[in-house]
C-alpha cells in the first residue's frame, strides 16, 4: 500500500480512530482543557475585532467561540472530515467564521495580515523538526509586527498521565504524534523569530484526578480544579503535570 504521507496519515487517524468533534466536550478532561485554554487566551488577546488565523483549527470549536466574541476568524485545516464539520459549525454560528483548506507549512494568507495566529493542533503532528520550524516561520510571516502567537503542544508525559488515569493508553497516536517539553517548544519559537512571553500548563493537577468525570459535575469542585490549574500554571516543576503546554509569543 502506498504511503499516504504525513497529512494523509493524520487524516486517516482522525477519520478512523479519534473524534476531534467530541474531544473537548465528551469528557471532563476535554472540558477542562477547553475551559483553561479559553481562560488563558482571554488574558493575551487584543480587543475584538482583531484578525485571528486559527491554523489546524479542527472542527471549529475555538473559531466559533472567538467569532461570538466579535473576532474576525479564519480557520485553516487540512483534514477533509474536520473541514466539513467546521463548515457546518460556522453555518449555524451566530457570527460565521471563514473556513479554508490548508496546512501550517503554507498558509493561505498575505504577509503581515493577521494580528493573532493560533497553532492549536499542528504541533501535535509535525514529527520532523524542519516541519515544525516551517509552521512557526509561516505563523511569523502572516503576523503583523508584534503580533501574538498562541501555540499548543502535547506534553512529553501525556501518555503517562493517561495511563495513571486509567482512561486509555494510546498506541496509535504515537504513529502520527509529536510530544514537547517546555524548553523545546520555546527553542523552536525563538529560532523562528519570536520572543516568548511564557509557557503555561493547561490542565494542571486536574490531569491526575482519576475521578474527574464525577467531580466535574459539581460546580464547586469544577471551579476548584480550574483554579488549581491557574495557581500552578507557570510553576516549572509542575508543567509536565498538564497534558498540554500553551506558549504565547510575539513576532519580532
Amino acid at each position: 500500500m502506498a504511503d499516504k504521507g504525513p497529512l494523509g496519515r493524520v487524516a486517516d487517524f482522525y477519520e478512523r480512530l479519534a473524534s476531534e468533534e467530541d474531544r473537548l466536550a465528551a469528557s471532563a478532561l476535554g472540558q477542562l482543557e477547553f475551559a483553561r485554554t479559553k481562560q488563558l487566551l482571554l488574558r493575551q488577546l487584543p480587543p475584538a475585532p482583531a484578525r485571528i488565523l486559527d491554523v489546524g483549527g479542527g472542527t471549529g470549536r475555538y473559531a466559533a467561540w472567538l467569532g461570538d466574541l466579535g473576532y474576525e476568524v479564519h480557520l485553516v485545516e487540512p483534514t477533509p472530515l474536520h473541514l466539513a464539520q467546521a463548515r457546518r459549525r460556522s453555518a449555524r454560528s451566530a457570527i460565521p467564521f471563514r473556513v479554508s483548506e490548508g496546512h501550517a507549512g503554507e498558509l493561505p494568507e498575505e504577509d503581515a495580515s493577521q494580528e493573532v495566529v493560533l497553532l492549536f493542533g499542528p504541533l501535535y503532528h509535525l514529527k520532523d523538526e524542519a516541519d515544525r520550524l516551517q509552521a512557526f516561520s509561516e505563523a511569523r510571516r502572516v503576523l503583523v509586527a508584534d503580533g501574538l502567537l498562541a501555540a499548543i503542544a502535547i506534553s512529553r508525559f501525556a501518555g503517562l498521565l493517561d495511563s495513571l488515569r486509567h482512561e486509555f493508553v494510546d498506541t496509535d497516536f504515537g504513529e502520527v504524534g509529536y510530544f514537547h517539553d517546555p524548553p523545546s517548544i520555546a527553542n523552536e519559537a525563538e529560532r523562528s523569530g519570536f520572543d516568548v512571553l511564557g509557557i503555561f500548563g493547561v490542565e494542571g493537577p486536574g490531569s491526575l484526578v482519576t475521578d474527574l468525570n464525577e467531580r466535574w459535575v459539581d460546580p464547586a469542585q469544577r471551579d476548584a480544579v480550574i483554579e488549581a490549574a491557574r495557581l500552578v500554571e507557570q510553576e516549572p516543576s509542575l508543567l509536565g503535570a498538564s497534558h498540554h503546554l500553551l506558549l504565547f509569543a510575539r513576532s519580532r
